[in-house]
């Protein structure tokens, strides 16, 4: 996955769970929403919903990721990109990503 890709998603993810004064969200946010609402409902009940919250709404750091889940540094970063990447999928269901034929390369929007 390109990093530039994989910081868009991430970067949503943060923002979906900071907290926001006015709801006034525009139609792109709004999707953003429904995506990551999506994700988090395909991962319910599993560590991986956990580890989102944690990783998301509490901006734990890495070590205490991994400590309180009893992890390495490398099967967390495996579910934080399984997680990525399933949210992007989500993202390519509700028209969030664009393919470019001249560049050969995704967008995320």
């Amino acid at each position: 996955m390109q990093r530039r890709i994989r910081d868009k998603v991430d970067n949503a993810m943060y923002l979906y769970f900071k907290k926001q004064p006015d709801n006034n969200l525009g139609e792109k946010q709004s999707k953003w929403g429904i995506v990551i609402d999506s994700a988090l409902k395909f991962y319910e009940d599993t560590q991986k919903y956990n580890l989102i919250f944690n990783r998301y709404a509490l901006q734990r750091s890495e070590v205490q990721l991994c400590m309180s889940f009893h992890i390495e540094k490398t099967t967390l970063y495996n579910w934080v990109n399984e997680i990525i990447s399933t949210t992007l999928l989500f993202a390519a269901m509700n028209g969030l990503v664009k393919y470019d034929i001249k560049s050969n390369e995704f967008e995320v929007l």
